[in-house]
């Protein structure tokens, strides 16, 4: 069920408004305007193309085979069940040529795609990838963090234009866990990857705030320090 604000009259929206002003203002406003209009909505960074195929390609340090592969078909499907591309290219595509390709680690994004027919490549270099703080920890505690790019093929940056090592991702992660189970590790390593590709894909769509910033700061009693 949506939420919905009772509304102001022009009584209360004075008051309020006057309080805000009195207050220093910017939390005070920001926190009325999401009540009356509903959660903060986050706008796309940037807006894929919709031509040809894209190639997502994930960059994890190490063989972490399974975080490249989790990583990969969890981001193509999000992209393509919001319609933000038209047709994505299948991880196995990329196995396959790097299997066959002498010196595949070589090779730029751009070529990458080229070589795969693609037109675009969501380029997704996994700076952070930890299921525990220390190898010898018993509390789980799963972080992934990513920095983010996309190149057109042939060569050309499209996003972002300013930092050439990506647009920076997360952490994300959950909190600390104590789980016996021998299939723990896998089962956090999914949910890791499921939640990166979300927080990635939510890079190129606009879409509601969460958390904390959902609703705006609730006002306090005291002064706010303006923004």
């Amino acid at each position: 069920m949506s939420r919905i604000a009772p509304p102001l009259n022009r009584t209360a929206l004075a008051v309020c408004l006057a309080a805000a002003l009195a207050g220093g203002g910017c939390a005070v406003i920001a926190y009325l305007t999401a009540s009356i209009h509903g959660p903060e909505k986050i706008p796309a960074k940037f807006s894929l193309p919709d031509e040809g195929r894209t190639l997502v390609l994930v960059d994890a340090h190490g063989s972490r085979e399974m975080v490249k592969r989790l990583l990969s078909r969890a981001l193509n499907k999000e992209l393509t069940s919001r319609g933000l591309v038209g047709k994505a290219v299948p991880y196995d595509d990329v196995v396959a040529l790097r299997m066959a390709t002498p010196g595949y680690n070589r090779l730029k994004a751009s070529e990458i795609g080229q070589k795969l027919n693609a037109k675009t490549v969501i380029h997704v270099h996994v700076t952070r990838f930890a299921l525990k703080d220390e190898p010898q920890d018993v509390m789980w505690h799963g972080q992934i963090e990513a920095r983010v790019k996309v190149v057109a093929v042939p060569l050309k940056r499209l996003w972002p234009r300013d930092r050439p090592a990506g647009s920076r991702v997360g952490p994300v992660g959950q909190d600390e866990t104590v789980d016996l189970s021998p299939t723990y590790a896998s089962k956090l390593t999914s949910v890791l990857c499921l939640q990166m590709a979300d927080a990635v894909a939510k890079l190129f769509y606009e879409h509601e705030a969460e958390g904390v910033e959902k609703w705006g700061a609730r006002p306090t009693g005291g002064p706010v320090e303006p923004q």
